[in-house]
């Protein structure tokens, strides 16, 4: 470009534009990396203030926790109630980052939407239905992310009706002060497939 004076380059001017040459491209990615450590805070505040910490289930004392690892991920755990009926809703969606958690904002949303907007009660038809929805935002990922997930509903909280599976459920009874293993046996049943 045109000098601010008459004077004409010299090599003080020259070792000015190597050393701004040289350090723009680290300082750049220093600064998009900045704004990606930033971003992907904030989508796992998001993850984690979207879980549920106050679940109360008729006849049952309950307690959550959730612990994400370091970045966003693909575990979830979400509750809904809609007059007598509680659903409790577990998953774990192939993979980590911000894909995994998009997909869970995703099954949150579906299965949100499902039980109080549908007003579909049954963990099978939720089930059904959250996987043929999914499957049609998935036809427009290059990479879907498929997950395994258990819906388990009741209306008293001595009787559960469970569909899908994801490990084992251990339910603790209070008068016996056991835990008891729920192997869940059959083939493990995902969404998005």
């Amino acid at each position: 470009g045109t000098k601010l004076n008459q004077n004409p380059y010299d090599k003080y001017d020259y070792q000015l534009f190597i050393s701004i040459n040289e350090n723009i491209y680290s300082t750049i990615d220093r600064i998009k990396n900045q704004r990606i450590t930033s971003q992907l805070n904030i989508a796992k505040r998001i993850q984690e203030d979207i879980i549920p910490t106050n679940v109360t289930i008729k006849n049952c004392s309950s307690s959550t926790f959730f612990k994400s690892c370091n970045e966003v991920g693909g575990d979830f755990f979400d509750y809904h109630k809609r007059g007598n009926n509680e659903w409790i809703i577990l998953g774990d969606v192939t993979g980590l980052g911000i894909g995994a958690g998009m997909v869970v904002l995703m099954i949150q949303s579906i299965f949100s939407t499902l039980i109080h907007s549908a007003k579909i009660t049954e963990p099978n038809k939720l089930n059904y239905l959250a996987n043929s929805i999914l499957l049609k935002n998935f036809k427009r990922l290059q990479d879907p992310l498929p997950l395994t997930i258990a819906c388990i509903h009741t209306i008293d909280g001595n009787h559960f009706s469970i569909h899908g599976t994801h490990e084992h459920f251990f339910i603790y009874t209070k008068k016996d002060h056991k835990i008891k293993n729920h192997p869940l046996n059959d083939i493990p049943i995902g969404l998005g497939l």
